[in-house]
């Protein structure tokens, strides 16, 4: 194995207790995510592109960039020059990441042919390699070898302990994922981070991991592009199966671990290193298959999102604080002489719930959701839609909807009632503002939710939801 001459660290003097370091980088790491994906990339994002992914390349671009200044001014420039190994030979330790890779890819790539998509998830695949483990290896994991030392030992600490703390990291994602997606999430992390400071170690060549940590987001991200993929993976299930198949893929990822076991230096040939990432892709792929039977937690027509194929459109869009329903109907006694009955309803938001109430009468129903992002009440040709998107407690996303039929509106007190209980709803992969989408060759009306990522998920029909990409 050729081995180039490796840049001596400069040895800091005074050195800050690690786990003090770690809390201080975790809180750092925190508070600029937050501040570039709030303002920054908000920013950028508002003023100069839409698309996919284009808000996350922004953010992590920043990321990168104040990370990269960070190792410069901490005097730690040795991360970028240094290299035990060359990038294509030091690739073999990332086996395991390449071939299950390329399999996603193969998987989740077929059929995709959104170009730009492909484009813009390679970009921010690659921005989120290089921002983590800038961040995880090149910063911490040199923080903890600084000060355990090359012992074998110290060096199986400080992989271990940054791994963890890598891993640790991923809780930001709870607001998101809930606590058990979030947690699956924590430990499969954890166990990548572990197997990525070995291979930097091993390799004290950055760009090596950067590009496999990039290689490996990018295989997964490309779920993103089917909504359907997308949708299944966000159901988050707590039973024991979910949780059996979350402890196998851990282990499958650290079974790549095992020719190191004895030395962190041993030379391990091609051929065994290949039998054990066999071993640890049949484990890992076992473990997505029990993982996945236990988050099948929604019912499988749920997932049937198909493509909404217009080219022409217009979207109408709004921000009310109280829609209301006012409608006028000529109704035949039993005389057969017409009457017209007037009926007003409005709908609005109070602290804690979501109202739909009678004018007339003072009657109401409140509407049940976890967290409302969206609502609206929306007319029709022959009836109206009463709409809101909700998140519940596992990150998952419902576009939630009841129809009012225009010929039989009525002020009957259980009216209401019949109004609530005549429910629909549907998982959709982002939240999103609720809009009307008017095709222009036919003038036809449909319901939309408008995703940052994700295009349009429109209503098709009363129980049907497609996507609809934005150009």
């Amino acid at each position: 194995m050729e081995k180039n001459n490796v840049e001596v660290k400069p040895v800091k003097k005074e050195r800050m207790n690690i786990y003090l370091f770690s809390i201080l980088m975790f809180v750092i790491f925190v508070f600029t995510f937050y501040m570039v994906h709030i303002f920054l990339s908000d920013y950028f994002y508002n003023t100069l592109l839409t698309g996919m992914h284009t808000y996350d390349i922004i953010g992590e671009a920043i990321l990168a960039i104040l990370i990269f200044v960070v190792l410069l001014l901490w005097k730690n420039s040795y991360v970028f020059t240094q290299k035990q190994e060359k990038f294509t030979s030091s690739l073999r330790y990332g086996w395991f990441y390449i071939l299950l890779g390329c399999l996603f890819i193969l998987m989740y790539g077929s059929g995709i042919s959104d170009s730009a998509g492909i484009i813009n998830t390679a970009i921010f695949a690659f921005l989120v390699g290089v921002y983590e483990e800038f961040l995880c290896r090149g910063w911490l994991l040199n923080e903890f070898l600084e000060r355990y030392g090359d012992t074998k030992k110290g060096v199986w600490i400080s992989i271990v302990a940054s791994g963890v703390i890598f891993g640790l990291i991923h809780f930001i994602n709870v607001s998101s994922n809930g606590f058990a997606g979030t947690l699956t999430q924590v430990m499969n992390a954890s166990a990548t981070g572990i197997l990525f400071g070995f291979i930097y170690y091993k390799t004290k060549n950055i760009w090596s991991v950067v590009f496999l940590h990039g290689f490996w987001d990018f295989s997964l991200f490309l779920a993103e592009l089917n909504p359907v993929t997308e949708i299944m993976t966000n159901t988050s299930g707590t039973n024991l199966l979910a949780i059996a198949g979350t402890i196998l893929l851990v282990v499958s990822e650290l079974l790549i671990l095992l020719p190191f076991r004895k030395d962190v230096d041993a030379k391990v040939g091609h051929g065994k290193l290949f039998k054990i990432s066999a071993l640890a892709a049949v484990c890992y792929f076992v473990s997505l298959l029990i993982a996945g039977v236990g988050l099948m937690a929604q019912p499988s027509d749920t997932y049937k999102i198909g493509n909404f194929p217009i080219d022409e459109y217009s979207i109408t869009e709004d921000n009310y604080e109280t829609y209301v329903l006012n409608e006028e109907v000529d109704v035949a006694n039993e005389l057969g002489e017409y009457e017209t009955k007037k009926y007003s309803f409005s709908l609005y938001k109070t602290d804690s719930k979501l109202v739909f109430k009678n004018d007339a009468t003072g009657d109401s129903v409140n509407f049940d959701y976890s967290y409302l992002y969206d609502y609206g009440l929306y007319e029709f040709r022959e009836y109206y839609i009463i709409s809101y998107v909700d998140i519940d407690n596992d990150g998952n996303v419902f576009l939630k909807y009841h129809y009012l039929n225009k010929a039989e509106l009525s002020n009957e007190k259980d009216y209401l009632q019949v109004i609530k209980s005549d429910s629909h709803e549907h998982l959709i992969s982002e939240e999103g503002n609720i809009s009307i989408l008017t095709e222009k060759e036919t003038g036809l009306k449909y319901l939309v939710v408008d995703t940052t990522n994700y295009g349009y998920f429109v209503l098709v029909d009363e129980e049907n939801v497609s996507i609809l990409n934005r150009d």
